[in-house]
């Protein structure tokens, strides 16, 4: 049930600042620009496994409210995913197998609400968002569960920004063990 409280969050987030105020003929929510970015990837949980670390991406589309201050409501959709590059060679100890297997690539999509602060219309910014995520990894199993992301961007240089990120994902079901998934990396963000 704390998926669905965690759904039903993001979704009354969304509902509230895409709600237009009183005598604002301007939308609640505007597009707030498109992220990429890569960078290293790390994996906790699901029993003995080897190959936890590696490489990993994410892709975010935002949506900003009106702003309130130098801040604003923000909602985002985000995909991401995590890997080991290669083939993992060491061979750990496993109770009921020769080997322990590699920690599972996974992948994310995830809706997003929070909070950006910003110095003018093309300053420096910052995020922190958290919200329900759908999981799946490379076996094949599929679970909800949350994500988290903090993020700081450089000024605008025309459209583009640099943008160093860090995200979280947490698994709680996903056959029979939970996970922990978390990346950091460099991008670009596009306004």
């Amino acid at each position: 049930m704390p998926c669905a409280t965690a759904s039903a969050s993001a979704l009354l987030l969304l509902v509230l600042a895409a709600s237009p105020g009183a005598g604002h003929a301007q939308p609640a929510l505007r597009p707030a620009g498109v992220e990429l970015g890569v960078g290293g990837a790390f994996g906790r949980g699901g029993g003995v496994r080897s190959g936890r670390d590696g490489v990993g991406g994410a892709a975010l589309l935002a949506w900003r409210g009106r702003a309130r201050g130098t801040g604003a409501v923000l909602v985002a959709l985000v995909a991401s995913a995590q890997g080991v590059l290669g083939t993992v060679d060491i061979c750990l100890p496993h109770p009921t197998r020769r080997c322990a297997p590699n920690f599972p690539g996974m992948q994310s999509l995830g809706l997003l609400g929070g909070w950006e602060v910003r110095r003018g219309a093309r300053g420096s910014a910052a995020r922190a968002l958290a919200g329900p995520a759908a999981f799946r990894s490379e076996e094949g199993a599929m679970a909800t569960g949350l994500q988290g992301r903090r993020d700081v961007a450089t000024p605008m240089v025309g459209r583009l920004a640099l943008v160093g990120w860090g995200q979280a994902g947490l698994v709680p079901r996903l056959r029979g063990d939970s996970y922990r998934v978390a990346s950091v990396g460099l991008g670009a963000r596009l306004r």
